[in-house]
This record gives structure tokens, C-alpha cells and sequence, in this order.
């Protein structure tokens, strides 16, 4: 039975995913008109950060940042600030492929196109959350409830909005992390955001750090992580000033070696 429930939800349609929040506007448009006709649009949808592009048939195009739109001239060609690459997934696509699809590209929403390539919707985090809430509905139906939910992806903004929102839907425990993350240099960082970010509006019961690394240096990062965001202290904190116009004494070193010293030190339970 079991198997059957999780089949039905893994091969259900995007479309009954999608959000219809999104501008759209046509590739023969000038830029004057193209920012009123997103004025126009912004009284009904606020999902402005990107706008989606079809042709005179209705056929998707592409999509433009709203940044690239402010600060073109009035007379340059739209058609010069669309992104023809722009990611896309079909309405009829299954949801867990399409919710693993945002993770794979640097968006906060892909447009869902039917089988004529029109804009049926959007899928933004919102997918990742209706996702993670049917698997939870089917667990649930089976009787058993000691869950955790996980929603990560590499995408810091759509991780973070998941997480949110579903720390306001569910009072089930989070699992939380920025997958696929990267070497230590960036991933460190895209965690120390997407998850310390998390945990100071007090989002999130677990955690785990994903580097292309020796896994120690995820445990590391982990418990600064936890550091930083006042949860957890597993030593002092180093507080030290930013080289200034005032800085008397060459800073750097003697802060490095203070900070290689304090990794000894255990701080008291």
C-alpha cells in the first residue's frame, strides 16, 4: 500500500504545483512600455523579480530580471535584455523532478510551460514545501508521524524561503542545510547564510554542513556555525578590530595566532 501512495505523489503533475503570481509580458514590447505594462501587472501579482517573455503567439521566450529592466535605457531593444536560456519545466513533468530542478539552477522560480510551450504558472520555493507537506500526508496516512523534514537545496534565497515557510505550516522538527554547497571557500559561507540565517529567526532543529571536503571540516563549520548564531559554544570568541587608519601595531598576525591558540581551548558546560 505503501509503495502504491508514494508512486501516486512522485508522478503527480507539476501543474497542480504551479503558483499563477508572475508578470508576463510580450517580446515586441518597448522598454517604456514594457515598465508599464509591469506596473500594470504588480497591482495583481507581486512576484515581480523576474519577468517571463512570450512572442506574439503567446510562446515562451525567455525571461528578464527586474534589474535589467530599471536600468536600460529607454531606447535600447528588449529583445537585448532577455535571457533565452531561462530554465523551464513542463506542466506535465512529475513534482519531485521539478522540485529537485530549482535546485539544480541558480532561480528563485522556473515558469512551468504547457505542451505548446505557454506559461500554464510559476514554480518558486512553494513546491519544495508542497513536496515535503504530500510526503508527510502519506506518512501520516500509514499512521506514523516521528518525522523529520529536509527541503535543501543549493540555492540559498529559494532554501531559506522553504524553510520558512515551512516552519510556519508544520510544528514537525527541520532538518536543515544548503546542499551541495561547494568547497570549503564557498560552501562555508552559502551555509554560514542559509543556515545561521535560519537558526537567529529560530528556524530549524538539526543540521548538517556539505562540503566537497574531509567530512571533519563539515563537523567544524557546523559547530561555528552554531557558534556564531550564540546556540552552541564550543570555545571563546575572538573579537577583533578591522585594519584601520588607527591600527598602531601589525594586527593580523597576533589575531591568527590568538585564534590558532583558542582552538585548544574548551569552553565550560
Amino acid at each position: 500500500m505503501m509503495n502504491n501512495m508514494v508512486k501516486k505523489d512522485l508522478t503527480q503533475e507539476i501543474g497542480s504545483r504551479m503558483s499563477g503570481n508572475f508578470v508576463c509580458i510580450r517580446d515586441t514590447l518597448t522598454i517604456r512600455e514594457a515598465m508599464s505594462e509591469l506596473v500594470r501587472q504588480a497591482g495583481v501579482h507581486d512576484n515581480i523579480a523576474t519577468l517571463y517573455v512570450v512572442d506574439a503567439g503567446g510562446v515562451y521566450a525567455g525571461a528578464i530580471d527586474l534589474k535589467d529592466l530599471i536600468i536600460a535605457r529607454e531606447n535600447d531593444r528588449l529583445a537585448d535584455i532577455i535571457r533565452r536560456g531561462y530554465p523551464y519545466v513542463f506542466a506535465n513533468e512529475r513534482t519531485a523532478d521539478c522540485a529537485e530542478r530549482i535546485a539544480d539552477y541558480e532561480e528563485d522560480s522556473l515558469p512551468v510551460l504547457t505542451e505548446d510551450r505557454h506559461i500554464a504558472g510559476v514554480l518558486t520555493a512553494q513546491a519544495l514545501v508542497d513536496s515535503a507537506m504530500g510526503h508527510v500526508r502519506l506518512l501520516n496516512d500509514c499512521g506514523f508521524d516521528d518525522i523529520c523534514i529536509s527541503v535543501k537545496c543549493s540555492r540559498v534565497p529559494v532554501n531559506m524561503t522553504a524553510y520558512r515557510m515551512l516552519h510556519e505550516q508544520t510544528d514537525y522538527p527541520l532538518h536543515l542545510g544548503v546542499t551541495e554547497a561547494g568547497t570549503p571557500e564557498m560552501g562555508v559561507l552559502k551555509s554560514a547564510i542559509g543556515i545561521g540565517g535560519l537558526l537567529c529567526m529560530g528556524v530549524g532543529d538539526t543540521l548538517r554542513v556539505s562540503l566537497t571536503a574531509d567530512p571533519v571540516e563539515e563537523v567544524i563549520a557546523a559547530k561555528r556555525i552554531l557558534q556564531a548564531a550564540g546556540i552552541r559554544r564550543s570555545g571563546p570568541d575572538l573579537i577583533s578590530c578591522p585594519t584601520c587608519g588607527r591600527t598602531k601595531y601589525d594586527m593580523i598576525p597576533i589575531a591568527r595566532e590568538v585564534e590558532r591558540r583558542q582552538k585548544f581551548v574548551v569552553a565550560d558546560r
